[in-house]
């Protein structure tokens, strides 16, 4: 009898799966492929699913942008002071606050510094917070203070503290702040690289020249304006009032556009598309592959073993032992492989190259290929066993 696992099915099993064995082994190799590509489209999956909450964080709660072209654009392509007065005075119910970005090559690094001209009113739009100083103030905005406030990873790199001086391109700085942003990731920075903060990024005054920059005739104006709502409702309608009061002002808004959480949502539901038709599409043809072959093999191997069938039906095996034989190979062989195919993406995800895409690696991720895996071998045993279940014992010693 059989009916429970034990040692001796244990031997029974890896016994029958060494018959065919270099059949065994690519049906095996074909469902770890089709696990690992489970895994990392599970973990992706999960990643974009928990980042777009984090992208929310990184534009602002409740907060729109209105981007103009990068620092290199043409002037008239640029957002002027003009619009940023023009929707600071007419929506009473937002914050509203600009940024004008600069790259600035620094003297004694090797790395350039994100320069951000921006306004007393961007940590608070942006819901980030001091972690130490303070962050620009309007004295800073009406006196042309030299002051910058840094980012928390730039202090951590180069070594700025607040009350020290810094030269930013022989300009001499003092910094009065140190503020936490949310990092961006490259899932942000992919899809709105323009409202994406960069670790080596710093704060100061826009109404300070920016005599950093090589070309003196650039114009001054800014590339991004960030408006905030109090909740969703106003958000839109803040979103709508803007438009309309930039189309008043310029009838051409055809440069401009527009980055709110619903877009950037959006943009991870194509990546997560991308993500499901690549990694999905890969882990369902090994899987088609690997059940094709493993149903063969376990077909072959009750073709082969029909006098050991019979044997064992004469010796007071009933049916469903004999096909709890053949449902117990192919679930050894369905999980065996499953749970390779897990650690090989598990390793690759964690000591190999790092994906252009965010992975989460929870419970669900470590599960699913296992799922699979066992429900693969089911599916794929139940024909077979049937059909050795089916077998009677003169049938099968006719063939000794």
């Amino acid at each position: 009898m059989i009916a429970r696992w034990d040692k001796a099915l244990w031997h029974d099993v890896v016994a029958g799966l060494k018959v065919r064995a270099g059949r065994t082994l690519l049906a095996a190799g074909a469902i770890a492929l089709g696990a690992c590509a489970l895994t990392v489209l599970l973990a992706a999956v999960a990643g974009l699913q928990a980042h777009t909450v984090a992208i929310t964080r990184v534009l602002g709660s409740h907060t729109f942008a209105v981007l103009g072209a990068p620092p290199a654009g043409t002037p008239r392509d640029r957002l002027q002071a003009a619009q940023v007065d023009l929707l600071a005075a007419n929506l009473p119910e937002a914050r509203v606050s600009a940024v004008r970005r600069d790259l600035v090559a620094m003297s004694g690094h090797d790395l350039t510094l994100d320069l951000l001209s921006t306004d007393e009113n961007l940590a608070r739009v942006r819901g980030w917070s001091v972690v130490d100083g303070r962050f620009l103030d309007a004295g800073d905005l009406a006196y042309g203070e030299r002051n910058i406030v840094i980012t928390r990873a730039l202090a951590r790199q180069w070594g700025w503290r607040v009350g020290q001086v810094v030269d930013v391109r022989q300009v001499p700085f003092t910094v009065v702040g140190i503020v936490d942003t949310p990092p961006a990731g490259l899932e942000v920075t992919a899809l709105a690289p323009d409202i994406a903060v960069r670790d080596l990024s710093a704060f100061v005054p826009e109404s300070v020249p920016p005599d950093w920059l090589s070309n003196k005739a650039a114009p001054w104006g800014v590339d991004a304006i960030y408006v905030r709502a109090d909740d969703d409702a106003t958000l839109a309608g803040a979103q709508q009032t803007a438009l309309h009061l930039l189309q008043q002002a310029d009838a051409d808004t055809s440069h401009l556009s527009w980055v709110t959480p619903a877009t950037l949502a959006a943009g991870l539901d194509q990546l997560r598309r991308l993500v499901a038709a690549v990694a999905g599409g890969v882990s369902l043809l090994s899987l088609i592959l690997g059940a094709i072959t493993l149903v063969s093999l376990m077909v072959a191997n009750v073709q082969d073993r029909v006098a050991e069938i019979g044997l064992r039906r004469s010796f007071g095996a009933e049916p469903r032992d004999v096909a709890m034989l053949f449902v117990s190979e192919a679930l050894v062989l369905t999980l065996s492989a499953a749970a390779t195919g897990l650690v090989a993406a598990v390793l690759l995800l964690k000591l190999g190259p790092k994906l252009p895409l965010p992975v989460e690696l929870d419970a669900m991720t470590l599960l699913g290929p296992l799922v699979m895996g066992g429900l693969l071998g089911v599916v794929t045993a139940w024909w077979p066993a049937r059909m050795a279940a089916r077998i009677e014992p003169a049938q099968a010693l006719r063939r000794v």
